[in-house]
């Protein structure tokens, strides 16, 4: 996707917007994959997590100050749910008003941000964020709030409310709302097809930051079942259906300048050959390149690009089909973005893969695989991509409850609340109060005074 952006960010940009060539190409002319049924139990609702420790399986815990509900992690800064009542606290990148703490200033540690209470979900963009509230209202802050110019003093507004809303989620320039009913209801930028309508609209993506489609007009998503779960990435959408159908939709690409009409991947189910693949999904995680879904038995299957090593399966070659991530057994939790994946086990145990260009795999400094990939900051330099093509333990001081996977960084949040953040920190998405890269994760402290 091209933007008017700062100079200093278009290397990063451009390897985002290549890495979804193949798996648009592998998805098209496909037919349906249909899930067997007789999988009992499946719930679209966050998964248990047991502690290691024998404790009992998702007990609950009263709330305290610092109890952190959830993390989020974008393209360069960081958001946070803590407290009794459900606050926002963010950091990192803020040029466009995406922190949303009335300033155009980057915060190189967790700051509290007026506005949302009640906040069950949030997620982060390039320079957006949204979240939803107890009471069904969308809270957006950043680009996709006010696509011309910020204001001032930016914070969070309510671009509405609907009473059926189950979740909100951001991809590059776009989101999408998915209800109770499960249908879909996207907005943003359709530069790739993101609003699976089929086709380009007036104005598209190079524009940046100009024509799109506002959250007042936002559109149904056509041809859709009712969708269980929503994934967006970087220029496309993922996602599973409550008829055991897995379905992507944009992906492609504008002419420049745009013709007319020009033919956009609208939704469409992937190919039914891949049943024997796929026993069971229970969610889905978009890379850039890369689709993986987790299974009702708690294993991991990817299809798409391999040229970071985002299969997991230890070899270099894409793959137009599901295939197993070997080794990783009861994950409880799967994210991924752009060309980076991490998943949780039922131990609490964190492994990642893929890209870790600037450290965000968490793994250190040593035994890397060589990845051979479009990034300008090695290609340049004619040296190979640091990656790793098989999940490797992320080591931390406790069990995990939670995990982030950012475009470039990961946040963890242990079973004793405390927040641990990894990987590129030119913003100060890290939060540890400094602009160092870590390849290691810190802990990241906050205080509420």
């Amino acid at each position: 996707m091209t933007v008017s952006v700062r100079w200093d960010d278009g290397p990063d940009l451009a390897r985002w917007m290549l890495s979804c060539c193949f798996l648009a190409s592998a998805l098209s002319d496909c037919g349906a994959l249909r899930i067997p049924s007789d999988q009992p139990g499946r719930s679209a609702a966050p998964p248990t997590y047991s502690p290691p420790d024998g404790g009992a399986a998702g007990a609950p815990r009263p709330p305290t100050e610092h109890t952190i509900h959830a993390v989020a992690a974008g393209f360069g800064h960081t958001c946070m749910v803590v407290g009794p009542r459900r606050t926002l606290w963010c950091w990192g990148s803020n040029e466009w008003g995406q922190l949303g703490d009335r300033t155009l200033e980057r915060r190189l540690r967790p700051v509290a941000i007026a506005g949302p209470e009640g906040v069950v979900g949030v997620s982060l963009g390039l320079r957006s964020s949204c979240a939803l509230d107890s009471q069904r209202r969308v809270w957006c802050w950043g680009v996709l709030a006010w696509p011309q110019v910020p204001p001032t003093a930016p914070e969070p507004r309510v671009l509405g409310t609907r009473a059926r809303i189950a979740s909100i989620s951001l991809g590059l320039g776009h989101a999408c709302l998915r209800e109770d009913s499960g249908e879909v209801w996207c907005w943003g930028y359709n530069g790739s097809g993101e609003l699976g309508l089929g086709r380009c609209l007036p104005g598209h993506f190079a524009d940046f930051p100009g024509d799109q489609v506002p959250a007042s007009e936002s559109l149904q998503v056509p041809n859709l079942p009712p969708m269980e779960q929503i994934s967006p990435s970087t220029l496309y959408n993922a996602g599973f259906a409550s008829d055991d159908t897995l379905w992507t939709w944009g992906g492609g690409r504008c002419a420049d300048p745009p013709p007319p009409a020009v033919a956009r991947r609208p939704p469409e189910a992937i190919g039914a050959r891949r049943r024997a693949h796929l026993p069971g999904v229970s969610g889905v995680s978009a890379g850039g390149g890369t689709l993986c879904a987790r299974t009702l038995q708690g294993a991991v299957h990817c299809m798409g690009e391999n040229l970071f090593g985002t299969l997991g399966d230890g070899a270099t070659a894409s793959r137009p089909e599901f295939g197993p991530v070997e080794g990783l057994e009861e994950v409880t939790a799967l994210e991924g973005t752009l060309n980076s994946f991490c998943a949780v086990r039922r131990d609490g145990s964190l492994w990642c893969w893929g890209d870790n260009e600037f450290g965000q795999l968490g793994v250190g400094l040593e035994g890397h695989d060589a990845c051979h990939a479009p990034s300008m900051r090695h290609v340049l330099n004619n040296l190979p991509v640091p990656c790793r093509r098989r999940p490797t333990r992320v080591l931390l001081p406790g069990p995990v409850r939670q995990v982030a996977v950012g475009v470039f960084h990961v946040c963890a949040v242990l079973f004793d609340e405390s927040l641990w953040c990894w990987g590129r920190n030119e913003h100060g998405e890290v939060g540890d109060g400094s602009l160092q890269e870590r390849w290691l994760p810190v802990e990241v402290s906050w205080s509420r005074s």
